[in-house]
C-alpha cells in the first residue's frame, strides 16, 4: 500500500480595491488574512525573515489597490478581519493590525502609525474566504 498524496487546497483568488469615501478611504482585500499574535504561523513565533516576507506581500497587495496618500495628523482606522473557526480575543485582534499598519506607512498611505485611533472588529468568513478591510478617516487636519 502506497501513501496517498495529499491534495493541496487551491488558494483563494487574491484581490484588492480602494473605495474613496467623503472623509477618507476604504481598502478591501480578499484572499489574504493578516497573521495574529499566537497560533500556527503567528507573529510571536515567526522569525524576522517570515515577518519580512509577510510585510512585503502585504505591501504589494495594498499597492495593487492603489490607495491615495493620506497625510493627516491623526486618523481613525476601522479594521475588520475575518475568522474561520472561532473569533480572536481582543489582544490578538488588535495585534493582527501590526503588519497592515506597517505596510500602510511603508507605502506612504499614512504618515505614521503611532497616532492612530484603532477600532478593530471581526466577522465570520462564511463562504467568502479570508478577507480584511481597512477604513481610514482623518480626524485632524493636515499641519
Amino acid at each position: 500500500m502506497g501513501l496517498k498524496a495529499r491534495r493541496r487546497r487551491k488558494p483563494p483568488p487574491l484581490s484588492a480595491r480602494t473605495v474613496e469615501l467623503v472623509d477618507g478611504i476604504l481598502i478591501v482585500v480578499q484572499g489574504l488574512e493578516p497573521p495574529s499574535l499566537n497560533g500556527r504561523g503567528g507573529l510571536i513565533r515567526a522569525d524576522w525573515r517570515a515577518r519580512r516576507r509577510r510585510l512585503e506581500t502585504l505591501k504589494l497587495v495594498l499597492l495593487a489597490a492603489r490607495p491615495p496618500r493620506l497625510y493627516a495628523r491623526r486618523c481613525r482606522v476601522h479594521y475588520v478581519r475575518s475568522y474561520a473557526a472561532r473569533p480572536l480575543d481582543a489582544d490578538n485582534l488588535a495585534a493582527s493590525f501590526k503588519l497592515v499598519g506597517d505596510a500602510l506607512v511603508s507605502i506612504g498611505v499614512l504618515r505614521d502609525d503611532d497616532r492612530l485611533e484603532l477600532r478593530p472588529a471581526q466577522r465570520p468568513r462564511g463562504g467568502r474566504g479570508p478577507f480584511f478591510t481597512v477604513a481610514i478617516r482623518a480626524t485632524a487636519p493636515n499641519p
